[in-house]
């Protein structure tokens, strides 16, 4: 092993683990590497660190230590087409989520068969990219210095992206109202330039404007996070 890298012993499943980081000096470069579970639970976990992102909470608090130059994921391909998308059919929040906080990249190597390569081995061939034994692959992630998402605005963001994504074949016209009563005629004046784009296909920069004039409207429904003792441990 290069003698410029040093592997830390610990279990990312203690919080104990990230207070240790702080304690490293300032100019120590991490390099964060994880296995992401093969379950539902996986998706929310990686969900979860894009979504920490932009309030600096925990991993990304600079007041806790330096943020890592670069995160890998270890992921079942499935999860990677959720992200990085090669078809608008499966764009969905997590890809918003994803474009919005961090700079992404498929590292081009190969990982081998998951028979050969990772465990536990499944006893039967897998139905689909959600189940024990499907391919897997290296997902290579930054954080953006300046997220689309605003500090404090995530719950706008989740409000806007989970409502419309209801709808996401219809153009955004359409999609709308369900953000509130009233919210085609106070907001469309204001998106005029996207009304005709169906809402998987809007870019993340366009994300951001719809946001900024939810948060902008007088009317609009008053959004709140449903929170819980997670939430403390990681803030």
């Amino acid at each position: 092993m290069d003698d410029r890298v040093t592997i830390i012993p610990r279990t990312p499943y203690s919080w104990d683990s990230y207070s240790f980081l702080s304690t490293l000096p300032p100019s120590t470069s991490i390099h964060y590497i994880s296995h992401i579970p093969l379950t539902t639970m996986g998706e929310q976990l990686i969900a979860q660190y894009f979504r920490l992102i932009p309030d600096s909470q925990w991993f990304f608090s600079p007041a806790n230590f330096q943020q890592p130059t670069t995160m890998s994921f270890i992921l079942t391909e499935y999860l990677h087409e959720r992200i990085s998308p090669s078809s608008p059919v499966t764009i969905c929040k997590l890809t918003v989520m994803a474009d919005a906080t961090v700079s992404h990249s498929k590292w081009s190597g190969s990982l081998g068969s998951y028979e050969e390569e990772f465990y536990p081995i499944s006893a039967r061939t897998p139905k689909s990219g959600r189940h024990l034994g499907s391919p897997m692959c290296v997902l290579n992630v930054t954080p953006l210095s300046k997220p689309f998402i605003l500090p404090g605005k995530l719950d706008k963001w989740d409000y806007c992206t989970r409502r419309l994504f209801v709808q996401k074949a219809s153009p955004l016209s359409k999609a709308l109202p369900s953000l509130g009563p009233g919210a085609a005629a106070a907001l469309l004046p204001k998106l005029e330039e996207m009304k005709e784009v169906k809402v998987r296909n809007l870019s993340v920069s366009q994300w951001k404007e719809i946001v900024h004039a939810f948060d902008d409207w007088p009317f609009a429904p008053e959004v709140r996070f449903i929170c819980g003792p997670v939430d403390t441990l990681l803030t």
